[in-house]
């Protein structure tokens, strides 16, 4: 009974943080990506009209050119609007007025160890905490550690068609607890997984990374099949375990297919040597 209270007390102040900081950030929401931003320009009606933030957080205002609204509030991006008006001699005494549109056209994704697997749509901005208080927070059989899949940017000229996604890996106790460096601000499309604390966790080159369940006496070979196997680039030459032996953490290199896996597990396959 008092595991039971105290796992409800620890998502009950989870939630509460949660919520905190969503209030606060409603109060005095910032301008992010996607977001449509209502400017008015006074004596002006061509240039008063909704503008749409783009991935990399400006707009493109008449005149002007690119502006960089991510980050600020309405009061701010009027400003800032002003500014650039008037010292680039466009107009005297520019007045602008700006309103944030923010609807939850943006999602990320929860899947793993919590109550409600699925998408999370969101206006504006949500960090970690929020969206898995939002999935229905953690459940008991959950691991500390979450896994933060992030699909790499549209590669450009001359750079890898292919680009491998970032893979964040954070302990979200710690943000629990109020250790809130760590809480970070999740991007539109990012992959949550959290971990269980029976599951291994597979990363680096392999067809899909995420965290699976295993049975007892799984190999390598079998866990790296749950993950769809080796991708093209990868190497079975070059894969590492990082494990928890004795209460430290230990990183097993040249591993072999036939070496036997444990509950929490982080297997990687690195990328083979051209």
């Amino acid at each position: 009974m008092g595991t039971k209270r105290s796992l409800a007390a620890l998502l009950l102040a989870a939630g509460l943080a949660a919520a905190s900081g969503l209030a606060a950030s409603q109060a005095n929401p910032r301008v992010a990506a996607r977001d449509q931003l209502i400017i008015t320009v006074w004596g002006i009606k061509d240039w008063s009209t909704k503008y749409l933030v783009s991935p990399d957080g400006s707009i493109d205002f008449p005149e002007i050119g690119r502006v960089k609204v991510a980050g600020l509030t309405a009061r701010e991006a009027a400003d800032q609007l002003m500014a650039r008006l008037k010292s680039g001699g466009f107009l005297l005494d520019p007045q602008v007025t700006v309103e944030l549109e923010q609807t939850p056209n943006k999602r990320v994704n929860i899947n793993g160890s919590v109550r409600t697997q699925g998408p999370v749509p969101f206006a504006g901005e949500i960090t970690l905490l929020e969206a898995v208080t939002r999935a229905g927070g953690r459940l008991p059989d959950a691991a500390d550690e979450v896994l933060i899949v992030r699909a790499a940017a549209a590669a450009g000229a001359g750079t890898d068609p292919s680009p491998e996604p970032t893979v964040i890996e954070i302990n979200i106790r710690e943000i629990e607890n109020g250790e809130l460096a760590n809480n970070i601000t999740l991007q539109d499309g990012d992959n949550v997984f959290v971990r269980k604390a029976q599951a291994v966790t597979i990363t680096g080159h392999v067809k899909s990374v995420g965290a699976y369940n295993i049975q007892p006496g799984t190999n390598v070979e079998q866990a790296l099949a749950l993950a769809g196997g080796i991708a093209e680039r990868g190497s079975d030459r070059r894969i590492e375990i990082t494990r928890k032996e004795n209460g430290k953490t230990v990183t097993l290199k040249g591993v072999k297919m036939t070496d036997p896996v444990k509950p929490g597990d982080i297997i990687k396959v690195g990328p083979r040597i051209l």
